[in-house]
């Protein structure tokens, strides 16, 4: 379903829909398939049953899952760049449900702060958000709260409602953890 490729190019990663697997290849030369071989593969399953695309950070060291089922992107660490046996789940996943319940790719900008996922439900087709930072860092104490802050972009007269409060278009808001 999607393919990806580590800096240098000498390493493809293949996304296989069907089996929730992605599969790492070498490559004898860079963004040259001939003569790839297998090297490893990784089951997805259990945290994108249904994934749509896969992109890694700059440096590897997180790698990218859009879900269909889902309606996330779910993040993986790897403890070696690139290397997809390393993988762990951070269990911070960005969810757009809201917007996009059938996503079909997404892209990041080269800074990591954009995010443009495109899909075919919703009002429109392609949706833009806004990270600061992304992926989230979790804390030391591991209770599932996160450094840094998001920014959520609300337009027009659209508002957000989340545990009792109201959010409206165009009012800065903190959230502390």
């Amino acid at each position: 379903e999607d393919i990806a490729f580590n800096n240098s190019g000498d390493q493809l990663y293949v996304l296989g829909r069907a089996t929730s697997t992605i599969y790492a290849y070498d490559l004898a030369s860079p963004f040259v398939l001939e003569g790839a071989s297998q090297t490893e593969q990784l089951s997805i399953a259990s945290v994108a049953p249904t994934p749509k695309g896969i992109r890694f950070n700059s440096d590897g060291t997180n790698l990218f899952i859009i879900g269909a089922s889902n309606d996330e992107i779910v993040t993986l660490s790897l403890s070696i760049p690139y290397d997809i046996s390393s993988a762990e789940d951070t269990n911070q996943n960005f969810g757009f449900a809201a917007q996009e319940t059938s996503p079909t790719g997404f892209v990041f900008d080269p800074s990591g702060t954009k995010l443009i996922v495109i899909g075919t439900s919703g009002s429109s087709a392609v949706h833009a958000y806004t990270l600061n930072p992304f992926p989230f860092k979790e804390q030391a104490a591991n209770d599932g709260s996160v450094n840094g802050r998001m920014i959520v972009s609300l337009r027009g007269n659209e508002t957000f409602t989340s545990a009792g409060s109201t959010f409206i278009a165009g009012t800065e808001y903190t959230i502390n953890n």
